[in-house]
């Protein structure tokens, strides 16, 4: 084993060693500023409805929100989840086109590819609040998936004018609906040991709102605990909230739920094995 290697080597030793201990205190969310640009003309899975192919047609928006310590506590062992320095809270998931009967629209206009060049004014911030986790695939790569899945079809259906304005209003809704911001001044933060109750998380987002939101949980293997994932806060084709149709999805029936703080395990054998003699 050469110095790099072994360098590289004793880098991963020490990740794995110590991240137990990494406490994401930066992840208590206070720091949001709205400073977007004015407009102009490895990806988590999304729930699985029907698709209506090519089409614009459809009733509401969702505006998603990922708590992104969950989203690596959950990851797949071969997917290299972590959390940018920079990143201080809850992250953007999307904003999806959807119907009340459950299916959306995607992919509505294979014309209009994704283009770096046409959100540069709002780089630092898509990095920031809408974060790609995933640090085996391009920083962009995530955008270009919501674009071409989600964007086009609110591009064609003439509610956004253009790539820029979908990401540019989605980042504006980051700063209307500050959910992290929420829980906390209502004496919810993130704990790797205290019980939380999913209704009462989601009433409080829900009363900010003054709508019906949907609290999701996802469920977390090591620990064999349901914990907090996501928040879909509803919206009619002129943006003002709506109630959703759900409030709490994939939860446990008696209602407790963790609020992780720490991404207290990971994986560090995949990029072992990486490192050879």
């Amino acid at each position: 084993m050469n110095s790099a290697q072994m360098a590289a080597f004793t880098f991963l030793t020490l990740c794995c060693l110590l991240w137990p201990g990494v406490l994401l205190k930066s992840i208590q969310i206070s720091d949001q500023t709205n400073s977007l640009v004015k407009g102009t003309a490895n990806v988590k899975t999304e729930k699985h409805y029907p698709l209506l192919g090519h089409t614009s047609d459809f009733d509401y928006y969702v505006f998603t929100q990922q708590w992104p310590v969950s989203n690596c506590l959950t990851a797949s062992s071969y997917d290299d989840c972590q959390i940018p320095a920079n990143v201080s809270g809850w992250l953007i998931h999307g904003l999806w086109p959807s119907n009340f009967d459950g299916s959306y629209p995607a992919y509505c206009d294979d014309d209009y590819d994704f283009n770096d060049k046409e959100i540069e004014p709002i780089w630092g911030q898509l990095a920031k609040y809408w974060t790609n986790l995933y640090m085996d695939s391009a920083v962009d790569s995530f955008w270009e998936h919501e674009w071409d899945k989600h964007g086009t079809c609110a591009y064609t259906a003439h509610d956004m004018s253009s790539e820029f304005d979908y990401f540019n209003t989605t980042l504006g809704f980051h700063f209307d609906y500050p959910v992290g911001q929420w829980l906390l001044d209502a004496g919810i933060s993130p704990d790797n040991s205290a019980i939380q109750n999913t209704s009462v998380i989601n009433k409080v987002i829900s009363d900010k709102v003054g709508k019906q939101t949907i609290f999701q949980c996802d469920y977390d293997q090591y620990k064999k605990e349901h914990i907090v994932n996501q928040i879909e806060i509803c919206m009619d084709r002129n943006f003002k909230p709506i109630d959703c149709e759900e409030s709490i999805e994939n939860c446990n029936s008696d209602g407790k739920v963790l609020y992780p703080a720490t991404v207290y395990h990971k994986n560090c054998d995949k990029t072992r094995e990486n490192i050879k003699e």
